[in-house]
């Protein structure tokens, strides 16, 4: 501010200005051609809904085991007598694998948009945003508080032991966020084990019990 009383504000602001000029300066140094600009809209492919039968799913779901050992835990390790400092197998560098990932857009029926990225990796990450922050809550604000504690809880599949157990067992990191604008459901699980933790997912937003 002393700087402001010393000088003329008309030449302060004349010299600021051009840095932040929105965009007709980033024209003149060709952002906008090259930038978020020049980004196309992604395209969404429609995708139908598919209705999985619930034993269909139940038989996805590990097995129960409240004390002691799993029931394969007597199943020997194909390898058990390789060394450690012996390789496994052999990974051969493919063009799938080292080219950049493209996301791909779909939208189902009902108008659920969904957004998948292939990165190659051994993790997979899950994550389901509905569109209900505290911003909409206007009578009560401690909605969409509750619903975060709520989360992960029980549904009309699995009792709250089961989904806790079924958690434990497939080692997923699951986490319930509220924001101002929307409610996250995310969940970060090894990748073979998403087909069993997404339906857990959904089935705790859209049928919790």
């Amino acid at each position: 501010m002393a700087f402001l009383r010393r000088c003329n504000v008309s030449k302060v602001l004349r010299f600021v200005r051009p840095q932040y000029a929105g965009a007709g300066c980033l024209q003149q140094r060709g952002l906008v051609q090259s930038g978020v600009a020049a980004l196309e809209p992604p395209k969404f492919v429609k995708v139908p809904i598919v209705e999985e039968s619930q034993s269909r799913l139940m038989e996805d779901m590990p097995d129960l085991v409240l004390g002691g050992h799993a029931p394969n835990y007597d199943q020997q390790s194909p390898y058990r007598t390789v060394p450690l400092d012996e390789a496994i197998g052999t990974i051969e560098d493919t063009a799938a694998e080292e080219a950049f990932p493209e996301p791909l857009f779909g939208r189902l029926e009902n108008g659920v948009q969904v957004i998948a990225v292939d990165r190659q990796g051994l993790c997979s990450s899950l994550g389901l945003f509905v569109h209900t922050g505290s911003r909409y809550s206007r009578e009560m604000a401690c909605l969409p508080h509750m619903l975060e504690l709520m989360a992960f809880r029980s549904s009309a599949h699995l009792s709250h032991l089961r989904t806790q157990k079924t958690l434990e067992q497939l080692g997923a990191a699951a986490s319930c966020r509220v924001g101002r604008e929307d409610v996250l459901f995310q969940m970060d699980v090894l990748r073979e084990y998403v087909p069993v933790a997404l339906p857990l997912m959904l089935a705790n937003v859209l049928c919790p019990s």
